[in-house]
């Protein structure tokens, strides 16, 4: 087996993992824990994940996204960067963070450990990134998820307070730090001989393209669950934070075991015939999998509160059905994300996540403050579906797709999904049970498209595993 096809296994086993386990402690901490204390406590990991993805400055995308034979003149300007925007983390962090974590106990020590942790996290990851080793990223996050869902569930029976979640959250992120360096004993993640800056314009392109898109991205990503507290207050904010967070498991599971080998893939085959291959593959199985995980969220969005959140959080019901939405329509628009990199077109990411950072920010207050919860919810749905649909139409004509070659290519995995909503509420109008309406509406809609389409999926599942391994 290849290492790219092990890679993409082992990406979808942790992130299954991960997830199985979230499963478990989110309904523990949502009923044992202040509602204020988990709607800061997620905040505070959003807050985590922004500094992570901000500290490179695009500057281990740059690495990554060279050629293997001319990549090591980066690694120097890798690190440098990485230290510049760890120092500009830290003073930013110090500045803004007094006034949004107010129940944090040693707020400004965490402010200053977490960006300087950070960056040995980046340096380590980026360089098992290069070697195509997601073998052990995937086992060092396991065993960081693990142990933080372990002493959250501890806490939920004990001190139920969010000292013991801010302990849990520094604690393993160290945790994971340390494991990832034993990992990387036998690579060279020292500086080389090369220079600390190569300012080219390459470097100048996914500097200021790549690393402030990234940054925007990002912020358009965790802003929201950092926001919702001031703006919702926190009883009401952790009814948006949950679902939110929760809704991005499909996506990360579903996207990532393929999208997160894609750039190392195309960085080496970047001819257009080659990237349409493996692009169509996943878009059609994305269209099958994603749709029927999206309609299965919105049809048992109350069960899924019930016993993944609380059954008291009423308005995560809503929340749940509308998130799910742009959820399909992510996963569909996330594997071609890497496009704009692999084709030397980082404008593209970077006008990209402008509109999204402007347009999640937008809604989400001008939702809140004129219809409330609800409006927030559906305003903020509709502008990232937009969006996202927009930068799905471009990276394809980056590929000379054009969208109704696409929508031709895609055509069966579209009658199947409407196949399902047809069927599904058809059965219900007949009196049949909810849950039994879906079932026989999903197995009968996937036997009727496996039947007309079946030469094409064969054809696909040995493409898709030949593929990868040919080209790992």
């Amino acid at each position: 087996m290849s290492s790219m096809v092990k890679s993409s296994l082992w990406i979808f086993f942790c992130s299954f993992f991960i997830r199985i386990f979230s499963f478990i402690s989110n309904p523990i901490m949502a009923r044992n824990y202040p509602k204020a204390d988990i709607a800061e406590f997620r905040s505070l990991q959003a807050l985590i994940l922004l500094v992570f993805t901000l500290i490179p400055i695009g500057s281990n995308l740059l690495y990554l996204a060279e050629k293997k034979e001319f990549r090591s003149k980066y690694w120097n300007q890798f690190i440098s960067f990485s230290v510049i925007g760890s120092v500009i983390s830290i003073i930013v962090l110090l500045f803004i963070s007094g006034g949004m974590y107010q129940k944090v106990p040693m707020l400004n020590l965490i402010v200053i450990l977490i960006p300087l942790t950070l960056i040995l996290k980046n340096i380590y990851t980026t360089k098992l990134t290069e070697k195509i080793d997601f073998k052990k990223i995937s086992l060092a996050q396991m065993i960081h998820h693990t142990l933080n869902n372990i002493l959250i569930i501890v806490g939920a029976y004990t001190l139920k307070s969010i000292e013991i979640l801010i302990a849990s959250l520094i604690f393993t992120e160290i945790l994971e730090i340390v494991v990832l360096a034993v990992y990387t004993k036998k690579y060279t993640v020292k500086l080389n001989n090369n220079k600390l800056i190569i300012f080219d314009r390459k470097t100048q392109n996914f500097t200021f393209f790549v690393g402030l898109s990234t940054i925007i991205v990002n912020f358009a990503l965790q802003l929201p669950t950092i926001l919702a507290v001031n703006l919702m207050g926190s009883e009401l904010a952790v009814e948006f934070q949950m679902p939110l967070i929760l809704i991005g498991v499909p996506v990360v599971m579903i996207v990532q075991a393929v999208s997160k080998v894609f750039l190392p893939l195309f960085s080496n085959n970047p001819e257009n015939e080659f990237i349409q291959q493996k692009i169509f593959i996943t878009q059609y199985i994305y269209w099958f999998v994603g749709f029927s995980i999206m309609y299965f969220v919105w049809w048992f969005a109350k069960d899924i509160t019930y016993l993944v959140i609380n059954p008291e959080w009423k308005n995560s019901i809503l929340a749940l059905k509308f998130f799910s939405i742009f959820m399909f329509i992510n996963i569909l628009q996330n594997s071609l994300s890497q496009i704009a990199l692999i084709k030397n077109k980082p404008s593209v990411q970077f006008y990209y996540s402008i509109f999204l950072l402007i347009g999640r920010i937008i809604s989400l207050y001008i939702g809140f403050k004129h219809y409330g919860f609800y409006g927030s919810v559906i305003a903020f749905t509709i502008t990232d579906s937009v969006v996202r649909l927009a930068r799905l139409i471009i990276d394809l004509h980056l590929i000379d797709v054009k969208l109704v070659d696409y929508l031709r290519y895609v055509k069966i995995p579209i009658l199947y999904c409407i196949t399902l909503i047809s069927l599904s509420y058809l059965l219900a109008s007949i009196n049949i049970k909810e849950y039994m309406s879906f079932i026989i509406a999903i197995l009968l809609s996937i036997f009727i498209y496996a039947f007309i389409d079946r030469k094409k999926l064969s054809e696909l599942y040995k493409s898709f595993v030949k593929g990868f391994a040919k080209n790992g």
